[in-house]
């Protein structure tokens, strides 16, 4: 429940009703014999995740009539902000003798929605130069091999007292991509990999998935094959 709700309440009844004297519920001064009241009656959290919101608004005047007349500019001004009529009854004060309206109203107020989330599908690009990126045809299916680090041990082999040995830190064995696409005998991405790997020239790369931003890399082609049956070849990566 936040101030900007009730403050929305309390313009639309004041707008609604010029000649009554609008108020939240237990006024700090008198209140007038023509007037409306209104406060929080429930507010309570639904299983789809919305939010219910009850007004109790209490209209009083000197006549039952007058009581009928701001009953309907209550219920108009009000079903702007999405409010509907739950519960109407008539009630007298027995102090003032002045009649009361005693209404109950809803609305149904959703939570702010999610920002969609964009997804990208993958995408894979070579490059004929540096400015030229060519894209394998899809769908492209990539497996990826880690980049890892060989421990190696510092013990040699007469020294067996340890339960386990020293290490040092080997070679990192660059990372490995595989992938694989439809075959197209026009598509000049799968042409650049073709003479990448005959000529044993480095490939520029890159990639996307689920997100917008392109990953870049440069790639040694270690393997190639391409006929009808489809494309398959691995790139092993220059830099992790």
């Amino acid at each position: 429940m936040t101030l900007a709700l009730m403050r929305a309440v309390y313009l639309a009844l004041s707008n609604g009703m010029p000649d009554v004297n609008v108020t939240r519920a237990w006024a700090q001064t008198p209140v007038s014999a023509r007037s409306c009241s209104f406060r929080l009656h429930a507010y309570k959290r639904r299983e789809d995740g919305s939010d219910l919101l009850t007004l109790q608004v209490v209209l009083r005047a000197s006549l039952q009539e007058m009581c009928d007349t701001y009953s309907a500019q209550a219920v108009t001004a009000l079903a702007a902000l999405s409010y509907f009529l739950v519960d109407a009854a008539d009630e007298q004060e027995s102090v003032t003798g002045s009649f009361l309206r005693v209404l109950t109203l809803a609305a149904v107020i959703n939570p702010p929605p999610d920002a969609a989330e964009t997804t990208y599908p993958l995408l894979f690009r070579v490059y004929y130069d540096p400015q030229t990126a060519l894209t394998l045809p899809s769908p492209v299916t990539l497996s990826i091999t880690p980049a890892r680090r060989e421990a190696i041990s510092t013990v040699s082999f007469s020294n067996g007292g340890y339960n386990l040995p020293a290490f040092a830190p080997g070679r990192i064995i660059p990372a490995v991509l595989r992938l694989s696409c439809p075959w197209s005998p026009t598509n000049a991405a799968i042409e650049q990999v073709r003479n990448a790997f005959k000529f044993a020239s480095d490939l520029k790369i890159d990639y996307r998935f689920r997100f917008a931003d392109f990953v870049t890399n440069n790639a040694l082609v270690t393997a190639f094959h391409a006929s009808p049956l489809g494309v398959d070849f691995s790139l092993t990566l220059r830099s992790v």
